[in-house]
């Protein structure tokens, strides 16, 4: 039986939670996911990404795996503002961008560490 794991990491500004989170996804051969479903669900909505991020803070976290696992038993933990982007377009959104995803952790935002 296949374990589902999402690992999240809460930080203040300035924390440095950022970098250790791209280290730990680094270490476990994770994909680090951060302001790329941002980008992209500005896009897709067409609206501006700073809009989008003010209304962040107040974000509903969904946690999917379907369709994630094809990618070497790494799993994904994503973070959707479901006030401004409905459920059906935050799943549609999420499956698109596990599509595109490597299958090897050879991002460069995970791989350019100090």
């Amino acid at each position: 039986m296949q374990i589902n794991i999402a690992i999240t990491i809460s930080r203040e500004l300035g924390s440095g939670g950022s970098h250790i989170g791209k280290l730990v996804a680094n270490r476990l051969g994770y994909a680090y996911i951060d302001r790329q479903i941002l980008q992209m669900a500005a896009k897709e909505l067409g609206v501006d990404e700073a809009e989008l991020s003010i209304r962040r803070e107040r974000e509903c976290h969904i946690r999917c795996c379907s369709g994630l696992d094809r990618f070497d038993l790494r799993h994904y933990h994503l973070s959707i503002d479901t006030s401004v982007v409905d459920f059906g377009t935050a799943t549609q959104m999420i499956a698109s961008l596990a599509t595109e995803l490597p299958e090897e952790a050879n991002w460069p935002w995970v791989n350019e560490l100090i």
